[in-house]
């Protein structure tokens, strides 16, 4: 059975009882579902098959399948750089340069695996919690791509996660601190670097079964010509220490990255609450300064926010990628956890690992300080027009 199929088999134990706030995880009504399409655009066997196509070449790609959407870019990009030009790209919205830089086909989509294994060679790889906990909690790369589209599936999988296990037991503290002194013993070398140089450091290895960790690190799986990882003599009892700490590690960096969210949520409330407090003492706010050389418009897209808030996509139900849907949005539901959200982004490529809130742009790098320096001050400025300051700051 494939492992997107077998989303739909996760018991109804796993979705628990979820805020309906825009800014948290959404409900987990047909999570399971929801979250086995999602993962079927990507990993099935018609994910490189639009539905149709336009006039002018370009598939009608669903919501999900963002490997084919991404695999055709990458095709038109590299027919831009070897013969100029392309037919299909005259219909799409993008420059030509910015076509090109499709052509590395290194996206994080591209990386999907088709129909990876619930099981291989008779050992179970992935069991249903640990899957659900790296959907809701996947690992992100130094360049800020995450290893599995947050932006896109987050809602139903945060939906189906499984609550972090727990670890006050006494001996799976010990178990724990043994893996821990194993893996930097004998596995820090390779997947603790910072490129991690096989792929998978220990947030992406919480994903898999014990078992599967002795039977890959002894070579006892069906050989693959992509495989680089030597022999490593592991026993039963040792597996087992690693998969404890693995899943330890990432609890601890998900609830540093979730801290680090709160206290950058709070310190924007606390800002924007002494603002409007100076300023009422002053009987009203003041006139905002200009903000220079910052366009909305140019930050949208090469703020990456158009990859998601588009008409198309789900985020586009917080917020279209414009001006006003962006003004909308502030007057609805205030700054904070907008900023919050971008400022967080950093620390989850620290730890690498997404938060429960995930960082935005979600796979991208962050944001450079002068630029979310100046979108505050954007925002700042356009709060303080009439009708919109008491919502919009807060």
């Amino acid at each position: 059975m494939s492992t997107w199929a077998a989303l739909l088999l996760l018991p109804q134990a796993l979705l628990p009882q979820v805020s309906t706030s825009v800014d948290a995880p959404h409900p987990a009504t047909g999570a399971r579902e929801s979250l086995a399409v999602e993962c079927a655009g990507c990993h099935g066997a018609t994910r490189s098959e639009p539905p149709a196509r336009f006039p002018f070449g370009v598939g009608k790609w669903s919501q999900a399948q963002c490997f084919g959407c991404h695999e055709e870019m990458g095709d038109i990009g590299s027919s831009l750089l070897r013969k100029g030009s392309d037919d299909r790209a005259f219909g799409l919205p993008y420059s030509f340069d910015a076509m090109k830089r499709f052509a590395d086909g290194k996206g994080p989509f591209l990386r999907a695996p088709l129909t990876p294994e619930w099981k291989l060679g008779g050992v179970e790889r992935i069991d249903a919690a640990r899957l659900s906990r790296f959907l809701a909690h996947p690992p992100v790369r130094s360049d800020g791509s995450s290893m599995f589209p947050a932006a896109h599936a987050a809602p139903a999988a945060h939906a189906v996660a499984a609550a972090p296990r727990t670890f006050d037991d006494p001996s799976l503290g010990k178990s724990v601190a043994a893996g821990k002194a194993l893996f930097e013993a004998r596995c820090a070398t390779c997947h603790a670097t910072p490129e991690d140089m096989a792929g998978k450091g220990p947030v992406h290895l919480a994903l898999f079964s014990a078992r599967w960790l002795v039977t890959y690190a002894n070579r006892q799986e069906p050989q693959t010509a992509s495989r680089k990882m030597p022999r490593l003599p592991l026993s039963a009892a040792q597996g087992e220490q690693l998969a404890h700490y693995f899943e330890w590690d990432r609890k601890e960096r998900v609830e540093k990255v979730d801290r680090a969210y709160t206290e950058r949520l709070d310190s924007f409330k606390n800002k924007f609450k002494e603002k409007s407090a100076k300023e009422n003492s002053m009987g009203g706010p003041g006139t905002a300064s200009p903000v220079e050389a910052f366009s909305m418009d140019s930050f949208l897209r090469e703020g990456r926010c158009v990859h998601c808030h588009d008409g198309k996509h789900r985020a586009a139900k917080v917020f279209l990628a414009s001006r006003e849907g962006v003004i909308g949005y502030l007057n609805a539901k205030g700054s904070s956890a907008l900023l919050a959200r971008l400022a967080v982004r950093k620390i989850e490529i620290s730890q690498g690992v997404v938060g429960s809130f995930p960082g935005m742009p979600a796979s991208a790098e962050p944001l450079p300080d002068t630029t979310q320096t100046a979108l505050e001050g954007w925002i700042q400025t356009e709060c303080n027009k009439p009708g919109r300051r008491v919502p919009c700051l807060k």
